[in-house]
């Protein structure tokens, strides 16, 4: 009859690899030139995996920023089936960028350098990385800039008859039909 230490011992392997499903790491480089964007990452202290596969949501992409002074990109690496020899990338953030303040449901893409989309409550922000800005209100005939010029043109859907809108920076902007 097999002892707790025999079944200890069967169970070993199979506990480092449950461990070792999921990983985290930071981005050290980065080669968005690929299908699959290609990290090579620091995971587990100072090991370093060169061509990590980065799986991205469909219609979303980003280049995670090189290691500086002030940190590095993070990414959680799957070792599916607990298999070390073909990581893939799930996710990768950077605190260093990241928004804060959005309120609960709302979402964003945003960028290293300030521009970014908000999705609001009640309108759409659109911020430049010169924090120039344009809000679309929730019914979608507003538009405000909160400095400079609005204009915008469509074609309307009936006649196939384009029209236009221009306004300032102090005013709302209704383009109707």
């Amino acid at each position: 009859m097999a002892d707790a230490n025999d079944t200890f011992s069967a169970m070993a392997p199979l506990a480092r690899r449950v461990a070792g499903l999921v990983e985290r790491g930071t981005v050290l480089l980065t080669d968005a030139a690929k299908k699959f964007q290609a990290l090579q990452m620091r995971i587990a202290g100072d090991e370093t995996d060169d061509s990590l596969e980065h799986f991205e949501p469909y219609g979303f992409t980003s280049h995670p920023k090189a290691p500086d002074a002030t940190g590095a990109a993070e990414g959680v690496v799957l070792n599916v089936g607990g298999n070390r020899d073909h990581p893939v990338v799930i996710v990768v953030g950077d605190r260093r960028y990241r928004l804060t303040g959005l309120a609960e449901g709302e979402v964003a893409i945003f960028d290293d350098q300030g521009a970014k989309i908000v999705l609001k409550r009640t309108k759409i922000q659109i911020v430049s990385n010169t924090g120039d800005t344009v809000e679309v209100s929730d019914d979608g005939t507003a538009l405000v800039a909160t400095d400079g010029v609005v204009h915008g043109s469509g074609i309307d859907p009936y006649t196939g008859a384009t029209y236009f809108a221009l306004g300032n920076a102090s005013a709302t902007l209704l383009a109707k039909k």
